[in-house]
Parts: C-alpha cells; structure tokens; sequence
C-alpha cells in the first residue's frame, strides 16, 4: 500500500472533477494510469465518503454537483510531508520544513 502515491492519484482526479475534464470512464482510467474498474471503485468510495460526484452524459464527464472544499494535511513534527488544499495544486510535497519550503519555493 502506497498512501502517499493514492493521495496523489486522489489530487488528479480531483483537480480533473473539478475542471470537469475527466471524460468517460474509460478515458479518465488512462488519464490516472490505473483500470476502468479501479476508476469505478473510486468514484464510488468517494461518493461514500459524502463526495457530491455527479456525471454529466452530454459532456461525458464526472463533477461535482455541489461545492467541495478539500483540506489534507499530513506532518511529522513541525515537516509538512504533504498539504492539499480545495481545489488548488499540491502546496507541499515532502519539504523538510515550512521554511524551508517557502526559502527554495516562495509561497504557492
């Protein structure tokens, strides 16, 4: 089990949901380099979760039919090893610190 690689496969396809650029099932298994089945058994599991996930049959894409705000957060110590936030992009992704980020990086 690879939590990290699902938290950013989680990422992809949220910022894909949320463009409503998935494409059919199909396509978006391609898109996140995994099965169509596997595509199925996350839309479903996050539907479970309470994800507001609609599909749009005219576009041929998945959304979100309410709005969705996403916050994950994973630290050890003061190390922020991984940060999403609603919608935008991956702010922190094994940095050594805050700081330290913000010194190499600038904020995001």
């Amino acid at each position: 089990m690879d939590i990290l690689q699902d938290l950013l496969v989680f990422e992809h396809l949220d910022q894909l949901i949320r463009s409503r650029s998935t494409g059919r099932p199909a396509v978006l298994a391609q898109r996140l380099k995994t099965s169509e089945r596997t595509v199925y058994r996350l839309i479903a599991c996050l539907r479970d979760y309470g994800f507001p996930i609609a599909y749009d049959q005219d576009r041929q894409t998945y959304f979100y039919d309410r709005p969705v705000r996403i916050h994950v957060e994973i630290r050890v110590g003061n190390d922020i090893l991984f940060r999403k936030n609603g919608g935008g992009k991956m702010m922190h992704f094994f940095s050594r610190t805050d700081t330290e980020w913000r010194h190499r990086h600038g904020d995001l």
